[in-house]
């Protein structure tokens, strides 16, 4: 598609991927990217919860936080955005209806909030999970998305994986 705004202007598509516009016309066509690494801030919204990525690799969340989404150990809703404690070195984030996921600059993989369906991938249904915790046995993982009720995680080396309340369920190729 074409943007015919300031050069800052994107559109993301896929699993933390983008594709860079063309520009106003005669503009050139970008390529597709990851946004691993980049550092430009990034948001996450879920249901009645925000995250933000600073440039830094922290995050800032605020909103309902029934079920633990905001990571910060409590239950406690907060209207105005708060950092998220003991987090750092994050690339990439994303938010489901009442959980939250964050994949750090190791390839390492973050996952806190809402679990009845086992979307934290830790092979359980137990809820909530208050502040973030590693998903164990998932390395190397390049991207991110996280659905209503589930997560998905792709690695570096193409596989996909996604996240049950039996575990982590390996599915490309």
């Amino acid at each position: 598609f074409r943007l015919t705004g300031p050069p800052f202007l994107e559109a993301h598509i896929g699993l933390g991927r983008r594709i860079e516009p063309e520009y106003g016309p005669g503009g050139s066509r970008g390529k597709e990217q990851s946004r691993r690494n980049e550092n430009r801030p990034q948001a996450a919204a879920g249901n009645g919860h925000s995250f933000t990525l600073t440039p830094a690799g922290n995050i800032v969340a605020a909103g309902y936080n029934g079920n633990g989404q905001l990571a910060n150990g409590t239950t406690f809703s907060s209207p105005q955005l708060r950092a998220i404690g003991g987090l750092s070195g994050v690339v990439l984030i994303a938010s489901g209806d009442y959980h939250g996921l964050a994949l750090k600059n190791d390839g390492t993989l973050l996952a806190w909030g809402y679990n009845a369906s086992g979307q934290l991938g830790d092979g359980t249904d137990a809820n909530p999970t208050l502040s973030f915790s590693n998903v164990s046995g998932l390395t190397q993982v390049e991207s991110i998305a996280a659905g209503a009720n589930h997560s998905v995680a792709r690695k570096s080396d193409g596989t996909v994986w996604a996240s049950t309340s039996q575990g982590l369920m390996h599915y490309f190729p």
